[in-house]
């Protein structure tokens, strides 16, 4: 896994948390910025409630808010929703996560409990030699 974390980026724009004064005062007054604001509240209260279980203190030793912070905004932009044996997960998956998007040719993907595995289905046609897109 340390490959794939290693190559994730350093900060992502579009995520709540990282909203600049410009981009919040354009939302002042709607319900995104009430869901952005109680996003953030959560993270933060999620990382205090973990923090303070003396379970995870070792582990924790050397993780700070702004690491938590970081993993969350990676799981929440790149993690796939898939569902196996009948529950719903977001799961983060390296290879799935490294074509670029299409929104003009999406894509499907779930788990395939009978091949215990990830699968993605093109929904579009391609060619020999097409690039191959999310």
């Amino acid at each position: 896994w340390s490959t794939y974390v290693n190559s994730l980026p350093s900060y992502i724009s579009g995520m709540p948390r990282n909203y600049n004064q410009m981009e919040l005062k354009l939302l002042e007054g709607t319900q995104t910025l009430a869901l952005a604001e109680g996003r953030v509240r959560r993270i933060n209260r999620q990382y205090r409630n973990i923090r303070d279980n003396p379970r995870w203190l070792a582990v924790l030793e050397h993780f700070t808010l702004e690491d938590y912070l970081w993993a969350r905004d990676m799981v929440d932009s790149r993690s796939f929703s898939i569902t196996i044996n009948g529950s719903d997960y977001d799961s983060m998956i390296p290879l799935a996560d490294m074509p670029n998007h299409d929104l003009d040719c999406p894509c499907s993907w779930d788990y395939d409990n009978e091949l215990e595995g990830f699968v993605a289905f093109a929904r579009c046609g391609h060619d020999q030699g097409d690039t191959i897109m999310m």
